[in-house]
């Protein structure tokens, strides 16, 4: 049986870190087989006190003085314990046999899966919204795309960290590094809810013109700019 990290970076995510860790926390898998660890970083809102108060034997919460996403997931990795880890937003929610299924693709894939991503579906039910996470999921299955839930064999983050120089596509210079060393995977799931706050306040077809632009800037450029925080 697989053993899993969730490590989740919070910061300012008091709208939606305790519907995430009440999800999480309900996980229908062995205790002793997975963890949840929380990264809240330089908020200046509640989430930290509210994801303390989810503190047990299987879910640890750090702070620390820090922001950024990269930072706050590479800092959560050094506390990993298991052999997979498990980058989850603190928007996403995670069904209660999402790690059974998880488990079972992983046993009937190869050693040289190392990186992968899932199906997502969307927390609004608003067809557009469908219609947008279909596009989403076509091009992560097809063009080998992994974001989150970023999926990660731990023994790899001893050579290939998070670009903490980055304030987004962090993710896709992870996948293309990793996939150096092995193969990238794609889960077929409806157990992956995906908030839909971004692609509410920008639209849909704004957001595919967003992150395609992104995708391609050369890195000189990427490092300078800034990810639009959507709370």
């Amino acid at each position: 049986m697989n053993c899993f990290s969730i490590i989740i970076p919070a910061h300012n995510e008091e709208k939606y870190i305790t519907n995430t860790l009440k999800y999480a926390s309900s996980l229908r898998y062995p205790k002793d087989k997975f963890e949840i660890i929380v990264v809240e970083n330089g908020s200046n809102d509640k989430t930290l006190k509210l994801a303390r108060s989810f503190s047990k034997k299987n879910v640890r919460v750090f702070s620390i003085k820090e922001r950024g996403v990269s930072r706050a997931r590479n800092f959560g990795a050094t506390k990993a314990r298991f052999e997979w880890l498990i980058f989850l937003d603190a928007d996403t929610l995670l069904k209660r046999d999402f790690l059974n299924e998880l488990n079972g693709f992983l046993s009937r894939k190869s050693k040289e899966h190392i990186i992968g991503t899932t199906e997502l579906v969307p927390s609004n039910r608003a067809m557009s919204h469908r219609l947008w996470f279909i596009y989403h999921n076509f091009v992560h299955r097809v063009f080998g795309v992994s974001s989150t839930p970023q999926i990660v064999k731990r023994n790899l983050f001893n050579k290939v960290k998070y670009d903490e120089m980055l304030n987004f596509a962090e993710d896709l210079k992870l996948t293309k590094e990793i996939t150096k060393y092995g193969k990238l995977f794609y889960m077929p799931t409806k157990s992956v809810i995906n908030s839909t706050r971004r692609t509410e306040k920008v639209g849909n077809f704004r957001q595919i013109i967003k992150w395609t632009g992104q995708s391609f800037m050369p890195y000189s450029v990427k490092v300078k700019k800034d990810y639009e925080v959507i709370r």
